[in-house]
């Protein structure tokens, strides 16, 4: 039991236990491993005892370089899980914060729910990924409060040329933020079904 040949036999099966496939991952790199290790053997002093010892130092060293990955690996995914709860955490709050914000605002419920449930997101994502400061953090919440103005009774000539003017911004930004969070289709085209209407309501009802 202890001759270095019958060492190297077991630890080659106790190891081979601990994989399920050897037709990728792991288990592949583990095979291949052993089939260079005896094809070194096979083809230099295999009658030498201590050829078997670093062959069990490089079973051994494989080992604890897979344990290693492993390890990081896991550790990676934790980080992520905490990122994404941290995340989902935070624009939870956020949108607590805006359905607050616009409580006393007049709007239609659609464009409310929009703005806290939709465009909040949107604001989180960006936020997260360009930086709080960054232009396009600051472009979406002019957005958001252009969609809330857009929708606003304009009676006057000039209250409908500004819109006239702001709207294909406002149309790039909306699109712009849906795109980031990956909004449904459906979902987008029945936001904008709703919108169209609301904006030529605002156009023929007596300014603010």
């Amino acid at each position: 039991r202890r001759h270095p040949v019958r060492k190297l036999v077991n630890r080659i099966a106790s190891l081979a236990v601990a994989f399920d496939d050897f037709s990728q991952g792991p288990g592949q790199h583990f095979l291949e491993l052993v089939r260079h290790l005896v094809d070194d053997i096979v083809g230099g002093d295999f009658d030498q005892m201590l050829v078997y010892e670093h062959t069990l130092d490089k079973l051994d060293a494989f080992v604890a370089e897979q344990a290693k990955r492993d390890v990081e690996e896991r550790s990676d995914a934790g980080s992520v899980l905490d990122n994404k709860e941290s995340e989902l955490l935070l624009q939870q709050r956020y949108m607590q914060q805006l359905h607050a914000a616009l409580a006393p605002v007049p709007m239609d419920d659609f464009l409310r729910q929009f703005l806290t449930q939709v465009w909040s997101q949107a604001l989180m994502k960006a936020s997260l990924k360009y930086g709080v400061d960054s232009d396009e953090v600051k472009r979406l919440r002019i957005g958001g409060r252009e969609l809330v103005l857009s929708v606003q009774p304009k009676g006057s000539p000039a209250d409908r040329k500004a819109f006239l003017v702001r709207l294909p911004q406002l149309m790039k930004d909306l699109n712009e933020g849906i795109f980031l969070i990956g909004w449904p289709p459906k979902a987008k085209k029945d936001f904008f079904a709703k919108l169209l209407p609301a904006h030529a309501a605002s156009l023929k009802r007596e300014s603010m």
